[in-house]
C-alpha cells in the first residue's frame, strides 16, 4: 500500500477460476453498481477500467459507507499469465480540504494558548489520517471479498 495522505495507490495480483475475459467483466460491473449504491454518479467503466468522481457533501445523506472518503479514483485491470492485476487509485481530496477548513479553527483565537491549538489541530488532522487508513483498509477487504464472492459463485 502506498498512502500519500491526499490519496492511495496499490496494485494487487489475484486469481480466478473464470475466464479472464467474464471475470474482468464481473469484477468492474459489481464494482460500479456499488460504487452506484454510493450515491457516486459519476461513473464510467469500460471492460478493463472504472473512472468515478463523487459529488460533495454525499456522506451527508450516506451514513458510514464505504466510498464516503473517497472523493475520486480509477481501478483498472490487467491480464498478465494466470493472474489479475487489480490497480487503483483511490483520492481523498474532500476529507482534506474539510480538515484544510477545519484547522483555521485553532487559529481564530478562540483558544486562550498555543498548547491548546496546537492539540485541536493535532486533533483534527489525526481524525483524518484515522478515517482515510480506515477507508483504505475497508476498500481493500471489499476487493478481496468480492474476488472470493466472483470465485464462490463459480465453484457452485
Amino acid at each position: 500500500m502506498r498512502y500519500f495522505f491526499t490519496h492511495l495507490t496499490e496494485t494487487e495480483r489475484t486469481e480466478s477460476l473464470l475466464p479472464k475475459e467474464r471475470f474482468n467483466e464481473v469484477l468492474v460491473s459489481s464494482i460500479a453498481k456499488k460504487l452506484r449504491n454510493s450515491y457516486i454518479h459519476n461513473i464510467t467503466h469500460h471492460e478493463k477500467k472504472i473512472n468515478f468522481s463523487a459529488p460533495v457533501f454525499r456522506f451527508v445523506w450516506n451514513g458510514f459507507n464505504l466510498f464516503n472518503p473517497i472523493s475520486k479514483g480509477e481501478i483498472s485491470l490487467k491480464n498478465i499469465g494466470r493472474g489479475t492485476y487489480i490497480s487503483y487509485k483511490l483520492f481523498f481530496w474532500e476529507f482534506f480540504i474539510y480538515c484544510m477548513l477545519f484547522s483555521i479553527i485553532p487559529f481564530m483565537g478562540i483558544f486562550p494558548n498555543n498548547f491548546f491549538r496546537f492539540i485541536v489541530l493535532g486533533i483534527i488532522w489525526m481524525i483524518y489520517a484515522i478515517s482515510t487508513l480506515i477507508a483504505t483498509n475497508r476498500f481493500e477487504i471489499y476487493l478481496k471479498k468480492l474476488v472470493d464472492e466472483i470465485n464462490l459463485n463459480v465453484k457452485k
